[in-house]
């Protein structure tokens, strides 16, 4: 499309206005995170109290996870994703270590492969 200013002969002017207003929009958005913002200002736990979700719909976060697991161990059923997901969001870990004995403990999921928390 660039190639070709016949075809499109607003293009450049297009985007050039369109970049301008999204560097004043990025700019007057990350002005809070700038030295003497309001973000720099708060503390640990304010930032920790605001933290959110890396993603704006749990599903989708959900599916990626499940994509990148079944790259790692394709043979794995959704039945077992499910049931290791669930142990590491309820952090089981946590409590088997609390309640239950050492020997209970052994026999709880560990990871075989490097990079991958999932199998």
């Amino acid at each position: 499309m660039a190639q070709d200013p016949a075809t499109y002969p607003h293009l450049q002017r297009l985007l050039i206005a369109f970049l301008c207003g999204a560097l004043e929009t990025f700019t007057r958005f990350t002005s809070e995170f700038g030295a003497g913002g309001v973000i720099a200002g708060t503390t640990p736990t304010q930032r920790d109290l605001a933290r959110m979700e890396t993603t704006n719909d749990v599903n989708e976060g959900a599916l990626g996870t499940l994509r990148i697991t079944l790259h790692c161990a394709p043979r794995m059923s959704l039945a077992q994703f499910n049931a290791r997901l669930k142990y590491k969001k309820n952090n089981t870990t946590t409590y088997m270590k609390k309640f239950l004995g050492k020997s209970a403990r052994q026999s709880s999921p560990q990871s075989t492969c490097p990079g991958c928390i999932w199998c």
